[in-house]
């Protein structure tokens, strides 16, 4: 009987060195931890001369192959009709803008997530090939017509952008009030 409380009392002894040890010590203090950084599109409003919403068909013959940019600047608003992998453009239409309605328009974007990372973004895979039978959408942040940032998503649930996808395609789309007949004949 003596034996059961000598052990109890030792079992008792090893949980509280135990619970101690755990207390004093910082489990995380190993451990590497990456965040990404929290950016917003008016971050780079500064800097951008403008941002490119991009629509591109499923992977086919070069000659069905189509894609549509939509490019928003503070002095433009182009649509660009595009054939084949080459990106010969067949067709483009300018709007003038102004830099009261590309503010706004910023502002709409980065309320929609434009530069959000999806948290499922390394496991992405590559852009080129992801989803080949059905869309793939392009976000891009241009500065002197180069990229800053680009992610992308796709109609089958993959890419690395995080943001609201119809609500961004919308906001793009209603850039041009003719969207619908400039597009009539594009088939993606």
């Amino acid at each position: 009987m003596l034996m059961k409380y000598v052990f109890g009392f030792l079992v008792g002894i090893v949980a509280i060195v135990i619970m101690i040890v755990l207390i004093v010590s910082d489990p995380g203090s190993n451990k590497q931890t990456t965040t990404k950084p929290s950016i917003t599109l008016t971050d780079y409003v500064d800097a951008t001369d403008g941002v490119r919403f991009t629509t591109s068909g499923p992977i086919i013959a070069n000659e069905e192959y189509q894609q549509v940019k939509l490019t928003i600047t503070p002095k433009n608003r182009t649509i660009e009709i595009v054939q084949g992998y080459s990106g010969k453009v067949i067709d483009v239409t300018v709007l003038p803008n102004t830099s009261d309605a590309y503010n706004a328009f910023i502002g709409a974007l980065n309320g929609s997530g434009y530069v959000s990372i999806s948290k499922k973004a390394d496991k992405a895979g590559e852009e080129s090939t992801a989803c080949a039978t059905g869309k793939r959408y392009a976000y891009q942040v241009l500065n002197e017509g180069s990229e800053v940032n680009r992610l992308w998503s796709t109609s089958c649930g993959v890419g690395t952008f995080g943001g609201n996808n119809s609500q961004v395609r919308s906001l793009f789309e209603k850039q041009f009030p003719e969207y619908k007949k400039l597009t009539e004949k594009v088939t993606i």
